[in-house]
């Protein structure tokens, strides 16, 4: 990178204010706005709640900020930094050489899988078949082969009407069967 290039950082949108209002909240409480523009945001603020209350919460963020005590390192923060950073470089590149070695394994192993699943899922793919025909050439329980003699029946039901009552099966009966038949043709 030029030197250039290393003046011209982007800033880090982590630090940088969410929106311009937030912005210019911040300057006016740094003080560091022009006295239009500060008489400008204190008439919005007197106008605006939500604002003000924003402002106050920022206000009251950076009295607590300032009311802490500063922290100061150790004199051997830098060296326990450094070793830290050092034994978590050596963890990562024991990782990776263990994640390499085992793709290898898997790459060496993975066509025998192959085979071995596609082999297992044939198997099992016949041996379901096998079962199936083997159970469907059993005997037939009673109550399914009454179902399927009375099959057509079954699939006529709602086809069919009921009987008015009783009298009209004993005249049905007295009919003589060719007085059917001939009534049908």
């Amino acid at each position: 990178m030029s030197e250039k290039q290393l003046n011209e950082e982007e800033p880090d949108n982590e630090t940088a204010p969410a929106d311009p209002q937030l912005e210019e909240l911040v300057a006016y409480l740094d003080g560091e706005l022009l006295p239009e523009d500060a008489a400008q945001l204190e008439q919005q603020l007197a106008g605006n709640q939500d604002l003000r209350r924003s402002a106050d919460k920022l206000d009251r963020t950076w009295k607590m900020l300032d009311a802490m005590e500063d922290a100061a390192a150790g004199a051997d923060f830098a060296t326990r930094t450094l070793d830290s950073i050092q034994v978590l470089s050596s963890a990562a590149a024991l990782t990776q050489e263990t994640t390499s070695s085992i793709r290898d394994v898997f790459r060496s192993v993975a066509p025998a899988g192959l085979v071995l699943w596609t082999l297992a899922g044939f198997l099992g793919t016949t041996g379901g078949i096998l079962a199936y025909r083997i159970s469907s050439t059993t005997d037939i329980s009673a109550s399914d082969a009454a179902l399927l003699e009375n099959l057509d029946l079954l699939q006529n039901y709602s086809d069919m009407r009921p009987l008015p009552d009783l009298e009209f099966l004993r005249q049905l009966h007295e009919i003589p069967l060719t007085t059917v038949q001939e009534q049908q043709e």
